[in-house]
């Protein structure tokens, strides 16, 4: 089959993948809790002499939450990409769908105004480029 293990680190040897770990020490399979312990040091944010401190994009939680006029959802990308921003109810009906067009790397804001939408709990999803991420608010 296809190996979709997610490498942690180039010197931990440590792999996770569907069904299991991989470590220099053997594989563990199966339906079972895994703990790995972090050592985090100061070179943890350095591969091969580049700083790595922002590896990927970030999402952040909207503020204020709940709310019921609008709130600001902060986001920091790595690269420029295209960014659309979508607000889905809990029955998965996309209820708001706002592209931003092209956004340079860095951090931002977007600013969601509840509009028509009604008292309850939503997800609201980031999409720039391949970095795809969700995270709920509640509109009171």
């Amino acid at each position: 089959g296809t190996d979709n293990s997610v490498k942690l680190t180039e010197s931990s040897g440590i792999s996770i993948f569907d069904g299991g770990i991989r470590t220099g020490l053997g594989d563990f399979f199966g339906k079972r809790n895994f703990m790995i312990r972090l050592n985090l040091n100061d070179h943890s944010n350095r591969i091969d002499g580049i700083n790595n401190s922002l590896a990927s994009s970030l999402l952040g939680q909207n503020y204020p939450n709940p709310f019921n006029g609008s709130t600001e959802i902060g986001y920091e990308l790595v690269n420029g990409t295209e960014v659309t921003f979508e607000v889905m109810d809990l029955t998965g009906r996309k209820v708001v769908s706002q592209n931003e067009g092209f956004v340079p790397a860095g951090k931002h804001t977007f600013r969601l105004n509840a509009g028509e939408l009604e008292a309850g709990v939503y997800f609201y999803t980031i999409k720039a480029g391949s970095f795809v991420q969700t995270k709920q608010m509640v509109v009171n």
